[in-house]
């Protein structure tokens, strides 16, 4: 070790013992935040990539011992640190392409719409929170990039936690943790997570299954089978939660990742066949669609999807040009329902008068 190294590891000890000794844990950490800034700078496409993994995946909420640490709210600080020195720093490296001009204006008539909002203070609440964080992310993701090789990571950190959310769906499923309709299952559904729905949770998995379904067939065979051992516990935690969009889903990249290996299009649709009714039976779907059948109904699951579409059909053809706002559309939902349900009684009315 250097004369230099060891003058460093002895003023950072002894900063660190005075920090402890006079103030709190909090001062510590900034103080080591202070001193990670050159990491920031320097791996901030790496941070940026694991802000959109635990976003996506929650991973601090389907491990709850992470909550305390704000992880996102960390990462989304440490991606505009670094996204911001390198603008600074290297903005003539940076290419701008048509497609943030589209964004940018897509955004500003976001804005827009947001005035013209039916609740005007959820709307901006919700455009100055997650929709500016998604703005910023985009660009984030699309200009803090130099190198391929940055780009070929994300695959397999997208595996990663694919197979950690799996194998917790899995875990909640053997020990009935959190199920809905008796058999069902979710994750941190006690706490309000976003892995409390069963669609939700079948969607999350369905995301990293569509990357594991292409790696079975191209790369070595190690590889392979590691993304074919993948792919059999998303297909099973996909299956634990019984969502019908999530069958459907797994429907689709099944057929699609072998109709891209196949020359003709009759074995994909055999196999998908094949492979949609080994689903069907293992996931217990078949009940749902049998009980649906005997009893010549739509069940409550499927009458609430047609009612937000004829919701949102009649929110659209009333403001065609702005829409109801961000964040409005639950708002909206029970006055468009109102209106649907005077609309029936004028028309019973008229049908009884005349």
């Amino acid at each position: 070790m250097t004369k230099g190294k060891q003058i460093i590891i002895a003023l950072f000890s002894t900063i660190s013992c005075f920090i402890v000794s006079n103030y709190t844990f909090k001062h510590y950490f900034a103080f080591l935040g202070v001193l990670a800034l050159p990491f920031v700078v320097k791996r901030a496409f790496l941070l940026c990539i694991w802000f959109i993994l635990f976003s996506y995946f929650r991973l601090h909420e389907a491990m709850p011992f992470l909550e305390p640490f704000k992880i996102p709210q960390l990462l989304a600080l440490a991606c505009l640190i670094g996204l911001s020195w390198q603008l600074w720093m290297n903005y003539r490296n940076f290419k701008w392409h048509p497609l943030h001009t589209w964004l940018l204006c897509f955004a500003f008539w976001v804005s827009i719409s947001c005035v013209f909002a039916s609740n005007r203070a959820e709307s901006f609440e919700m455009l100055s929170g997650n929709f500016l964080k998604i703005v910023l992310m985009v660009f984030a993701i699309s200009l803090l990039p130099t190198h391929i090789s940055q780009l070929k990571k994300i695959p397999f950190l997208l595996f990663l936690c694919g197979l950690l959310i799996a194998s917790i769906t899995l875990y909640n499923k053997h020990y009935e943790i959190g199920l809905v309709e008796e058999t069902r299952v979710t994750i941190g559904r006690a706490f309000g997570s976003m892995l409390g729905d069963p669609n939700d949770l079948s969607l999350v998995l369905l995301f990293p299954l569509s990357f594991t379904a292409v790696y079975i067939f191209h790369g070595h065979i190690i590889s392979r089978l590691i993304a074919m051992l993948i792919s059999i516990t998303l297909l099973a935690g996909i299956a634990a939660t019984e969502s019908r969009g999530g069958q459907l889903g797994v429907i689709s990249v099944l057929f699609m990742s072998l109709l891209l290996r196949s020359k003709n299009i009759v074995t994909p649709l055999i196999i998908t066949a094949l492979g949609v009714m080994v689903l069907f039976i293992a996931a217990g779907i078949e009940n749902r669609f049998v009980s649906t059948a005997s009893t010549g109904t739509i069940d409550e699951s499927a009458m609430g999807r047609l009612y937000a579409w004829g919701a949102a059909i009649m929110m659209a053809v009333d403001h065609p040009l702005t829409g109801v706002g961000l964040s409005n559309f639950y708002n909206n939902y029970y006055f468009i329902q109102c209106i649907g349900m005077e609309r029936t009684m004028l028309f019973i009315a008229l049908g009884l008068k005349y």
